[in-house]
């Protein structure tokens, strides 16, 4: 049996929250809350692959969660859910490093898509990593010099 992606959304409004919760519930395992401190608590304590988070909330705003989230956890996407299209929350959004900002009312496959791509992009960096160390663990130092002929004449040198 495959597991599911874990998913964190964040927002204060229940109603927001529950719709997120109904178009991911099939294909994800689905955590929320409605602020940014209880989200933060999540985060430390449960390993979540993305996070769906609403920039408009009182205590501490998306903006400030992201800011938080992004000084923590570097693996974790975010994706930046917002009532308001403001080009200027939403370019502070993706400096600060969320994935993707999407304005409500959004259509469901609007945010299916944008996870999808997310965990996809999150699934090829994880698999170029590990490319990466098995080449670094077949391929040492040593074999990179000595891969050029004249280099391997001068290792013939020496004794």
């Amino acid at each position: 049996m495959e597991i599911k992606p874990t998913i964190l959304v964040v927002d204060d409004d229940p109603g927001a929250r529950q719709s997120l919760e109904v178009i991911l519930e099939d294909d994800y395992r689905v955590l929320s809350t409605e602020s940014g401190p209880e989200a933060m608590k999540v985060l430390q304590g449960e390993s979540v692959d993305l996070v769906l988070l609403d920039v408009n909330m009182p205590d501490m705003d998306g903006l400030e969660v992201l800011r938080r989230i992004r000084e923590q956890e570097e693996e974790v996407d975010v994706i930046m859910v917002s009532a308001l299209n403001l080009a200027r929350k939403a370019v502070d959004a993706i400096r600060l490093g969320a994935y993707d900002y999407i304005t409500k009312p959004y259509e469901p496959l609007d945010i299916l898509s944008s996870v999808h791509r997310a965990l996809s992009k999150q699934k090829l960096n994880k698999e170029l990593d590990f490319l990466r160390r098995e080449v670094e663990a077949v391929r040492g130092f040593d074999q990179i010099i000595s891969q050029n002929k004249k280099m391997l004449e001068i290792f013939d040198l020496i004794p």
